[in-house]
């Protein structure tokens, strides 16, 4: 699968943003605390734009991140 991000592919991708009320967020296994931020960063960025944004981790949360902003919420 190529990840080379177009001009039109980000395009694209605003404007699914922008046309949806509800977002999921999904992290990656084992999640770091890299992954973890990045998640509850982008939902609170979400959230603001009005969207309902959730954080989601295929494993259980790392009880060392629990310090992290909405933490609580993934």
């Amino acid at each position: 699968m190529s990840m080379i991000f177009t001009e039109e592919k980000l395009k694209l991708v605003k404007e699914q943003i922008e046309k949806a009320k509800n977002i999921a967020i999904i992290g990656h296994k084992s999640p770091d605390g890299d992954a973890v931020g990045s998640c509850l960063a982008l939902q609170m960025i979400l959230e603001k734009q009005g969207k309902n944004a959730v954080s989601i981790v295929p494993d259980r949360f790392p009880d060392f991140l629990k310090w992290m902003t909405k933490s609580e919420t993934v």
